[in-house]
């Protein structure tokens, strides 16, 4: 099942998993001096507001992802992946794959 057919309970869940996941990455302490509260008030966060965060984000059909990530269009995608299925079929009727040689 693709990311993205997810039903909102699942989303939520993953949604939930990957703040804290980027919470323990950032450090507690970090985000609570940046957020200019008390850790005490992070941890809080952690059990009552962001958990229905993560639910509000899966019901507007959001999901969270590391920064790094970049989002890329299904059908963009798939015609990518035919292209490179394609070309990959040329080479190969074209010139016969190489026998591997262990020296």
């Amino acid at each position: 099942m693709s990311a993205s057919s997810l039903q909102p309970d699942e989303r939520s869940r993953k949604n939930l998993t990957s703040i804290l996941q980027g919470l323990a990455a950032a450090g507690q302490a970090n985000v609570a001096k940046d957020l200019g509260v008390s850790e005490s008030n992070v941890s809080r966060m952690k059990d009552k507001e962001l958990p229905e965060l993560a639910r509000f984000l899966a019901l507007c059909g959001l999901k969270v992802v590391p920064e790094k990530f970049r989002c890329v269009d299904a059908a963009y995608l798939a015609g990518l992946e035919q292209f490179a299925r394609c070309w990959l079929e040329h080479v190969t009727k074209e010139a016969p794959t190489p026998e591997l040689k262990w020296d």
